[in-house]
């Protein structure tokens, strides 16, 4: 298992850790491309919120690296 803990503020928008991480998955888009055909690949998301009724918004281009990386989105939504 490889996990990555993003250099932004938590309370940064989703988007932007999205776009942070692909920028530095990007230039190893074709490895992780190969790794997939023996490996299961998946980006945990997950959001908080204090807020029974939240909700998330992701721009179209911030969907990028699923679409590249041939895999889902999922998105862990937690309300505390």
């Amino acid at each position: 298992m490889w996990a990555y803990s993003p250099v932004l503020n938590e309370s940064e928008p989703l988007e932007k850790h999205i776009d942070e991480l692909w920028e530095k998955l990007k230039p190893h888009k074709e490895y992780l491309l190969g790794l997939s055909k023996s490996v299961t690949m998946d980006v945990f998301l997950g959001y908080r919120s204090n807020c029974d009724h939240c909700g998330v918004e992701v721009p179209h281009t911030s969907l990028e690296m699923f679409q590249e990386l041939k895999i889902p989105f999922g998105l862990s939504i937690i309300v505390v």
